[in-house]
């Protein structure tokens, strides 16, 4: 596998936050396609991405800031 110089990232939402974040801690060089406000704005996360926040030592910080809903249903 080649090695990466650098990762340019279109949009900073969620995912393209936690993307880079993960990068940097990589030691990836990573520049941020547009501006944006770093506060998170999504009012779910899908359950996969937890093991994202996770592995990046963020999910006792979501979870701290947020809730964790236990109980769903599937209403089709």
């Amino acid at each position: 596998m080649a090695a990466i110089d650098s990762v340019a990232i279109v949009g900073a939402d969620s995912v393209g936050r936690v993307t880079a974040l993960g990068l940097t801690q990589a030691e990836v060089p990573v520049a941020i396609g547009r501006e944006t406000v770093f506060t998170p704005r999504a009012i779910t996360y899908h359950w996969s991405a937890l093991e994202g926040l996770s592995r990046l030592g963020l999910l006792e910080d979501a979870l701290a800031l947020g809730f964790a809903k236990q109980d769903y249903a599937d209403l089709a």
